[in-house]
């Protein structure tokens, strides 16, 4: 462990056992737990039916179509994006580019496609994009994640789910988050169980 210790803050006795305002404004959960940058993610939303996009997104791509699924990894739908005659694909656009140009954004979403190098997310800001890799094609969920540096000049900040060859792909719990942002860290379950007590917490060191 590192040599950077936090503070003494909590005193060993019963009456400072800390609230949750006293834990909270010491270890801010916005820098923990950073916001997502976009709605619906977990694709739980379609106010416009099973068959039309899901709330806050769009869909593009001639002939593409879509459909909302239970065969999901989280919550209780996600999203089947199939591929017309060209690629096809879901876009929305975050209406959080303020403060974040020069920033770096993370993105990731689990992904499940049966094709082969069709499959895969891209990050957009007006300026420039970044991809991820492609889903493997095995048919099973896959974890995906890309990084992207925001342009100074950047005009949007927008998250595709893409489906690039014949076939359908399956998009559930998307994410895109302000990677600058994540300065914290969560204990691991060693250190909860071992170390974060009220004696503890004096000398619990950040990596």
């Amino acid at each position: 462990m590192g040599d950077k210790r936090i503070p003494v803050i909590f005193q060993d006795s019963a009456a400072e056992i800390p609230s949750a305002s006293k834990f909270n404004n010491n270890f801010s959960h916005l820098n923990l737990v950073p916001w997502n940058l976009i709605n619906n993610g977990g694709m739980e939303q379609w106010s416009g039916g099973a068959s039309v996009a899901p709330d806050d997104w769009t869909l593009f791509g001639a002939g593409a179509s879509l459909a909302r699924v239970t065969d999901r990894k989280q919550g209780d739908y996600a999203l089947a994006l199939t591929y017309g005659s060209a690629d096809a694909y879901l876009k929305q656009v975050s209406g959080e580019l303020v403060g974040l140009k020069g920033h770096t954004v993370k993105a990731w979403a689990w992904v499940k496609c049966s094709t082969p190098n069709a499959a895969r997310l891209r990050i957009r800001d007006g300026v420039g994009s970044s991809v991820s890799a492609f889903h493997n094609g095995t048919g099973l969920w896959e974890f995906i994640s890309l990084t992207h540096e925001v342009a100074s000049s950047a005009t949007e900040l927008s998250i595709e789910l893409h489906m690039e060859a014949g076939g359908t792909a399956y998009y559930d719990a998307v994410v895109l988050v302000d990677y600058d942002d994540i300065t914290g860290f969560f204990p691991s379950g060693k250190d909860l169980s071992g170390e974060l007590t009220a004696t503890g917490l004096a000398s619990l060191s950040a990596d």
